[in-house]
C-alpha cells in the first residue's frame, strides 16, 4: 500500500523473529531510520515468537549492528502478544514459515509477510538466525536485512 503524508495515522509495522534479541530489533531500528516520514509515516516495533521478556542483544549482535550505524545496546526483548497482532497494519517476519504460521493460526489474511520478499535479488528467502554464532554471521544477517529494508523502502515510498 502506498502511503502519503496526508494519511492521518501512522502505519503500524510489527517486525517478528524468534527471540527478539538480534534480527527483529535490528530491522525495527533500520526501518525507523530509513522510512521517509513524509511519504510513509510509520510506527515500527518488534517482538519475538518465543522471546523471554527483557533479554539483551548478544554482544556479537551489538558489535555487528554498529557496523551499520544501529545501536542495539539498550534493546530488551518482548514476547509477541495477541494485542501486538491486533494493532499491526503489517507484519514482517524473518522467515516464510513464521509468516505462514501467523497468517493461518491467527486468520491474518496474509498480513504477515516475509521480509525476504523485498530483497533485490527477487528471490524469496529466509533470514537465518545468527543467535549464538560469531560476529561474521551477524554481519551477514544484517547485510541481508539491510538489503530487504532498502527494497521495502523503495517499494513503499517511491
Amino acid at each position: 500500500m502506498k502511503r502519503t503524508g496526508s494519511d492521518a495515522a501512522p502505519f503500524n509495522i510489527l517486525v517478528i523473529c524468534a527471540g527478539n534479541t538480534c534480527r527483529s530489533p535490528f530491522a525495527e531500528r533500520l526501518l525507523r531510520e530509513k522510512l521517509p516520514a513524509d511519504k510513509f509515516p510509520a510506527f515500527v516495533y518488534s517482538r519475538g515468537t518465543v522471546a523471554e521478556r527483557g533479554a539483551a542483544a548478544p554482544d556479537a549482535a551489538v558489535e555487528a549492528a554498529k557496523a551499520f550505524g544501529i545501536d542495539l545496546e539498550g534493546h530488551r526483548s518482548h514476547p509477541l502478544s495477541g494485542e501486538d497482532l491486533a494493532n499491526a497494519d503489517m507484519i514482517l517476519t524473518m522467515d516464510i514459515a513464521t509468516a505462514e504460521s501467523l497468517n493461518d493460526d491467527h486468520a491474518l489474511n496474509d498480513l504477515a509477510i516475509p521480509i525476504g520478499r523485498f530483497h533485490n535479488s527477487s528471490v524469496l528467502f529466509d533470514i537465518s538466525d545468527p543467535y549464538g554464532r560469531g560476529v561474521d554471521f551477524y554481519l551477514d544477517c544484517y547485510r541481508q536485512i539491510s538489503e530487504c529494508v532498502e527494497g521495502f523502502v523503495r517499494f513503499y515510498s517511491e
